[in-house]
């Protein structure tokens, strides 16, 4: 389990089985706290938004498997829509939403605005497979809009800590996998993991109906409007989506997972060798 997108191929030169089941849940996501001064804005988060290309991130770094998020709901997930018109990375519209908030360039290359620049901090987690290399590519892609985002590794420990602080760690890098849309209210309402650290109503109530609502359709129609939500506002950015990756020999057969990616075994024989 855990195989990493960069051994995938010599995995399979080697003549293994290679397995990549979608956990088919929140896809790993940057969330843009408005807690945070400096994503306190709108056109902000928007220009943050429009400069990432996932597309770039996702070819350099991953495989197949790894598809282009199109929400920050997996493809697989119930109640998905696809929103990959307005996830399309615009570079020059981001600077225009920049320029026209007041953020001008500073000498450094970092805009700046009544005196504060635009720098953010995120910390990597090792959940994430090329975490550290993936927020060093959105990092790049950020400087071109004059944002520059530091990125720490603190040991894990400290790491939960400070992600309780918006104002010291204003961007998240984080995914959640479960394939009903009552993950949405799991990693984005205010009582529980709360990616965002915010202290937006709207949204709260917006995902405590999902949890409410007793018809199927019904649910889902409030998980798209939520996810309509969370991009509309720019809160968040997602990434890819997140595969559990298994190798096996040759030998194993009838290898499966639940719908989260977890290894199903029951089915499993191996043929003599």
């Amino acid at each position: 389990r855990s195989v990493q997108a960069y051994d995938e191929p010599t995995i399979e030169a080697a003549g293994y089985q290679l397995y990549a089941a979608q956990t088919n849940g929140v896809n790993p996501q940057i969330a843009l706290r408005t807690e945070n001064p400096v994503l306190a804005e709108l056109p902000v988060r928007q220009a943050l938004l429009k400069a990432t290309d996932t597309e770039a991130i996702v070819q350099t770094l991953f495989t197949e498997n790894y598809p282009v998020a199109t929400s920050p709901l997996s493809s697989g997930a119930t109640g998905y829509i696809d929103l990959s018109a307005e996830l399309a990375p615009d570079v020059a519209e981001a600077n225009r939403l920049l320029d026209e908030a007041g953020w001008e360039p500073g000498a450094d290359g970092v805009r700046v605005k009544d005196g504060q620049p635009l720098e953010l901090r995120t910390i990597v987690s090792a959940v994430f497979p090329l975490g550290q290399q993936t927020a060093e590519l959105v990092a790049q892609q950020w400087e071109q809009i004059g944002a520059k985002l530091h990125i720490e590794l603190p040991d894990p420990a400290t790491a939960v800590q400070r992600q309780q602080d918006p104002h010291d760690v204003g961007v998240l890098i984080s995914h959640v996998g479960r394939v009903d849309p009552d993950v949405l209210y799991s990693a984005f309402h205010s009582s529980q993991r709360d990616y965002l650290v915010s202290s937006d109503d709207t949204l709260d109530g917006l995902l405590e109906e999902i949890t409410s609502l007793a018809g199927t359709e019904d649910r889902y129609a409030k998980a798209a409007e939520v996810q309509e939500y969370l991009v509309d506002n720019a809160l968040t950015i997602p990434l890819y989506e997140m595969p559990q990756t298994y190798a096996a020999g040759p030998h194993v057969h009838g290898f499966g997972w639940e719908p989260v990616g977890r290894a199903h075994l029951y089915d499993v024989w191996l043929e003599e060798r």
